[in-house]
């Protein structure tokens, strides 16, 4: 799952591809920061869930290493506690957690500024932030790999 993902940020329009093409069960984004650019408005994903009918897999980039990097993994089980999208939500709670828990280590550290906004997304909760360092290097990553 992990070596599909580009060695980059993803704007939270790829990741909503990435969760129509069908090749997941579920991909929500848990931390987005938006572009310090107000005219360019490109809001990039940190953090995220993404669902297979086996696992939920909870996800952040390491702008440091350009990966994506495994926090948490899950069995999505048992089927029988499976809703219409296709995953337990227990499961994804305990993912989004874990994923949140990462985010305020973050924050403590000033690598990721305050939530200023959340948006609740297939039952996972998205929470926005602004203006930190990680942002310029995370949008200039996704600059610098998409305009090769």
């Amino acid at each position: 799952m992990l070596s599909s993902l580009p060695a980059r940020p993803l704007s939270v329009d790829e990741l909503q591809s990435l969760h129509r093409s069908g090749s997941l069960v579920a991909a929500a984004p848990i931390n987005v920061v938006l572009d310090p650019d107000q005219d360019r408005s490109r809001s990039l994903v940190v953090s995220a869930v993404l669902a297979t009918e086996s696992y939920v897999v909870g996800v952040s980039y390491d702008p440091a290493k350009q990966t994506w990097n495994k926090v948490i993994q899950k069995e999505n089980r048992p089927d029988s506690e499976k809703g219409p999208d296709g995953t337990v939500e227990s499961v994804v709670m305990e993912v989004e957690d874990a994923l949140e828990q990462e985010a305020e280590r973050l924050e403590e550290d000033d690598e990721v500024g305050e939530i200023f906004d959340s948006d609740v997304e297939g039952g996972v909760n998205a929470d926005y932030r602004d203006g930190t360092e990680l942002n310029k290097v995370l949008q200039k990553q996704y600059d610098e790999y998409t305009q090769e």
